[in-house]
């Protein structure tokens, strides 16, 4: 009965996690989006953002 409660736990964990991926990658997808469609406006970055790096990698 343990096991099952565990694998329950899990599956759910994994669940999460694989959403918060998906939202992750959402974001980045339109984050993309709006870079490209500047860079084929011609319109410069804003100031805040001109500064900002990429985001660190998840290392696994």
């Amino acid at each position: 009965m343990a096991g099952r409660e565990a694998l329950r736990i899990y599956g759910e964990m994994m669940i999460s996690h694989m959403q918060a991926a998906a939202r992750h990658l959402d974001d980045g997808s339109e984050h993309l989006a709006r870079t490209m469609q500047r860079l084929v406006q011609g319109i410069a970055p804003p100031a805040a953002a001109a500064g900002q790096g990429a985001l660190p990698r998840h290392q696994h």
